[in-house]
């Protein structure tokens, strides 16, 4: 079996659970590759260092390290971005002189800086007319990604829509206790950085929609001391009904989502949004922007909504229909949280990576991604 390494800037803690479930099972080594340490400034966020084992990890390698990794062409290179971090980029163009299988995991470019998105997709196109011919595959974040990939020029045989993938997290016995009372506000929870191609604006917008007066929303994020969007809470007249929460762990974000009704990926653009992902193996339903490469995980009314990205309205609607329908009931909690585990989890990535690779290798069946499939074919969701 070739070995497989996985070249990223940093640690992705939303590449672990598949990193691992693909080394359990892969049959030869499995490295990851990462360009440096996992940021300070992402660990402010709430991140952790992922656990990729029983891959290996070499974090800042040394340019002798990276030669070394580069001796055998029986060696399957799987890239985080095309131009992701200049060492790494570096060594995609030595590779691609050698006769080693070539992948890239990547999100789409941004389309929503004007100018700047144009030069992008220039530059991009220029990426496609060098590395096409020896790249065997892209997996590109969601329906997003496969729109960016191909209109820059890459084959459309090639691009198979991927995405980031969560750990499960075990539950407790505080978690199954949840406060399931149907009489008490509807709960929104938005997580994510304060910035505006977040759409947190867009999402307090929405609040003030008359069907929605009854809802409360609770934004996670960081440095809200200095936020504006205090403020604009405040101008339109729903900052009663507005919980602001500094970054928190990991793991308390999670558990503050099953204490939730929805999550709310307001983003005017998202190369993915790995909060849906942790939002369905919490059991609640999530309204995502059709700009989020996330929106893929959406396959089912009872899975969330899909809104116009930008729109208020849009967003408005998407919300009032689960509000109307009130906060999910124990069964469809169970429901969602087993059809995230089922299509959404390492283990099923993992698997349609290989199938992927046995596809580009050795000419098996184009795969189909398990969370693309129609969720009653994902697993038994209805028997729990």
């Amino acid at each position: 079996m070739e070995s497989l390494i996985f070249w990223q800037p940093s640690p992705s803690m939303h590449q672990g659970a598949v990193i691992s479930a693909i080394a359990s099972r892969w049959g030869g080594p499995v490295v990851v590759v990462a360009e440096r340490p996992l940021a300070p400034a992402r660990l402010a966020q709430g991140w952790t260092q992922p656990d990729f084992s029983p891959a290996d990890l070499i974090v800042a390698p040394t340019r002798s390290q990276r030669a070394d990794l580069l001796t055998s062409e029986k060696t399957i290179h799987v890239f985080s971005g095309i131009r992701g971090s200049p060492e790494n980029y570096r060594t995609l163009r030595t590779v691609a002189n050698t006769g080693a299988m070539i992948g890239v995991m990547a999100e789409a470019g941004r389309t929503d800086q004007g100018i700047i998105s144009l030069v992008r997709a220039v530059r991009y196109t220029m990426y496609a007319a060098r590395f096409r011919s020896r790249l065997s595959f892209i997996l590109a974040a969601g329906a997003v990604g496969v729109r960016w990939y191909r209109r820059v020029g890459f084959p459309r045989a090639r691009i198979f829509p991927f995405g980031y993938f969560v750990c499960d997290p075990k539950e407790t016995a505080r978690d199954r206790s949840l406060d399931r009372c149907l009489h008490r506000p509807f709960r929104i929870l938005f997580v994510g950085e304060l910035i505006r191609r977040k759409g947190v604006d867009l999402l307090l917008n929405a609040l003030t929609n008359p069907g929605l007066a009854e809802c409360q929303l609770q934004i996670v994020g960081e440095e809200l001391e200095t936020c504006e969007y205090h403020e604009l809470a405040v101008k339109l007249g729903i900052g009663q009904r507005v919980k602001w929460t500094d970054s928190l762990p990991n793991h308390e974000v999670r558990r503050t989502m099953k204490h939730s009704d929805l999550l709310v990926l307001p983003s005017r653009f998202d190369g993915w949004g790995a909060v849906t992902n942790e939002a369905l193996l919490a059991g609640i339903p999530v309204v995502a922007s059709d700009a989020a490469g996330s929106a893929d995980l959406i396959a089912a009314p009872w899975l969330g909504s899909v809104f116009r990205a930008g729109c208020v309205d849009s967003l408005a609607a998407a919300i009032h229909r689960h509000v109307s329908e009130g906060p999910p009931t124990t069964h469809l909690r169970m429901k969602i949280r087993s059809w995230a585990k089922n299509a959404t989890g390492g283990d099923a990535a993992a698997e349609y990576f290989q199938a992927v690779i046995r596809h580009v290798r050795d000419g098996q069946p184009r795969p189909t991604a398990p969370w693309a499939c129609p969720p009653e074919r994902v697993g038994d969701i209805d028997s729990v």
